[in-house]
């Protein structure tokens, strides 16, 4: 059920949206909660029911692929300041293992 929210402002910014609440609108705009978006330009928080596309994995992907270089650099860069030579091929291991 999609019940405008006429006698209200709209909200500001591309992601704000209100909640709906059977026949009733917050009046209070709002980030949409995690399951929800704006559809169509509208102000109401409506359920997203789509499926993923592959854009969608693909941002995943690429911010796991982020996160593992962070990781990768900060642990290369404690292996070069090392001076064990044991501990510094173990890293290594750790780091081929982790690609």
């Amino acid at each position: 059920m999609n019940v405008s929210c006429s006698g209200l402002d709209g909200c500001p910014g591309r992601y704000c949206g209100r909640l709906q609440h059977g026949l009733k609108c917050e009046p209070i705009c709002g980030a949409c909660p995690i399951g929800y978006r704006l559809f169509n330009h509208s102000d109401i928080c409506s359920p997203c029911n789509e499926d993923a596309v592959p854009r969608d994995y693909m941002y995943f992907l690429f911010m796991i692929l982020v996160t593992l270089s962070g990781h990768l650099v900060v642990l290369a860069m404690e292996v070069i300041k090392g001076k064990r030579t044991r501990t510094r091929n173990l890293v290594y291991v750790v780091i081929i293992l982790l690609c």
